[in-house]
């Protein structure tokens, strides 16, 4: 399987085509940017990288919705197994203990089709849970693994 080379937050990474996901309409305010890579570094638990392929400086950490004790109805129409990620808000401090999660407006992923898009939802449901140390199994399959040096280079897994 031949990879295409794109620089990204974490360095030059070869990407695969079929892993790379279409932004279908594209995310309110980036609409020049329609085509993305799910990262997932290790050490970073649950959380992955949605790095846009047409500008490096633009990625994106998402997280399951039950880490922020949220969750939601998958929106219409829905594919068969889609999976509801959020974008989480990191504090400029860097404090873990700060992170926020951008709750009105997830993101809803179609593996199959390796498109995703977000919504607007008027308020998600409250739910009880824990979350898992990983992300979703079904992205976490389709999505590039990291390992980081001591310097903070990144190498593919």
């Amino acid at each position: 399987m031949s990879a295409e080379y794109y620089p990204t937050r974490f360095g030059k990474l070869p990407v695969p085509s079929t892993q790379i996901w279409r932004c279908d309409p594209a995310l309110a305010g980036f609409s020049e940017l329609q085509r993305f890579v799910l990262l997932h570094v290790e050490n970073q638990g649950p959380f992955l990288w949605l790095q846009a392929l047409e500008d490096p400086a633009i990625a994106f950490p998402l997280c399951d919705p039950i880490h922020f004790g949220v969750d939601y109805a998958a929106p219409k129409p829905a594919c068969g197994e889609g999976t509801i990620m959020l974008m989480v808000i990191v504090p400029r401090d860097g404090d873990a203990a700060g992170l926020r999660a951008h709750q009105m407006a997830p993101l809803y992923f179609c593996p199959q089709q390796r498109v995703f898009r977000q919504w607007i939802v008027e308020a998600p449901q409250p739910c009880q849970g824990s979350g898992a140390a990983l992300p979703p199994a079904t992205l976490l399959a389709m999505s590039i693994r990291l390992g980081l040096d001591a310097s903070g280079e990144a190498s593919t897994a």
